[in-house]
């Protein structure tokens, strides 16, 4: 669906280096009680994963988007909808 390509940075590691670099982040977490399906994931690359985690980031669903501190990381690609 995303060519394997961060959707928020839209990093293309599949198209440079011909390699699955990218990983599926869950929206609301496995250990929260979240879902393993489409809806709950976006693809993201292994920088912006770690942001995720580290700083527990919530997803805006009104922004679309990860809130990080007091910015948000917007999903500059989005082919599916995300389930609140």
């Amino acid at each position: 669906m995303y060519d394997g390509r961060c959707q928020i940075c839209e990093w293309a590691p599949r198209a440079r280096y011909g390699a699955d670099v990218c990983e599926g982040h869950h929206v609301r977490w496995l250990s929260r009680g979240g879902q393993d399906d489409l809806w709950n994931m976006v693809l993201v690359c292994p920088n912006h994963h770690r942001v995720l985690h580290r700083v527990d980031a919530p997803f805006d669903f009104a922004a679309g988007g990860f809130r990080v501190g007091q910015a948000i990381e917007l999903l500059a690609l989005a082919r599916h909808d995300i389930a609140a």
